[in-house]
C-alpha cells in the first residue's frame, strides 16, 4: 500500500519546522507516518544547505527526517520531476497496492501555499 500527498516549502528556513508539520498532517490524514521524502537536487541542495549553516540543526538529520518521541524516520530520495521547493511525503509498505498522489490545498498549514 502506498500513500502519497504533496506539499510545498514557502521559505527555506524553517525548512525542518515545515516538514515536521507536514508529516502532522499527513499523519492525521492517513493514520500512518511517512518513511520517504521525495524532493529535487535543488530542494535537497537547499535543506542541506540551511542545515550546514544554523547550528541549532543537526547534521546527522540530512539523508533521513527523524523524530524518536513518534517513532518514524523519513528517507530524503530524489525525484527531479517535482519543482523546486515541492516535497511529497510518502508511506509505501512495499506491497503492490497504490493510491493516487494527493495534492493538498490546506491554507492552515505554515509553510505550505496553495497553488493557484
Amino acid at each position: 500500500m502506498k500513500f502519497e500527498k504533496k506539499y510545498i516549502f514557502k521559505t527555506w528556513n524553517d525548512w525542518n519546522h515545515i516538514i515536521a508539520f507536514s508529516v502532522e498532517d499527513f499523519s492525521s490524514h492517513f493514520h500512518l507516518y511517512p518513511n520517504y521524502l521525495l524532493a529535487n537536487d535543488y530542494t535537497l541542495s537547499q535543506i542541506d544547505f540551511i542545515a550546514s549553516i544554523r547550528p541549532n540543526i543537526n547534521p546527522k538529520m540530512i539523508g533521513t527526517f527523524t523524530s524518536k518521541e513518534k517513532g518514524y524516520e523519513a528517507l530524503f530520495c530524489i525525484e527531479n520531476m517535482l519543482l523546486d521547493k515541492e516535497f511529497i511525503l510518502v508511506y509505501d509498505d512495499e506491497s503492490d497496492e497504490d493510491t493516487p498522489i494527493e495534492d493538498i490545498p490546506s491554507p492552515y498549514l505554515v509553510g505550505v501555499e496553495e497553488e493557484v
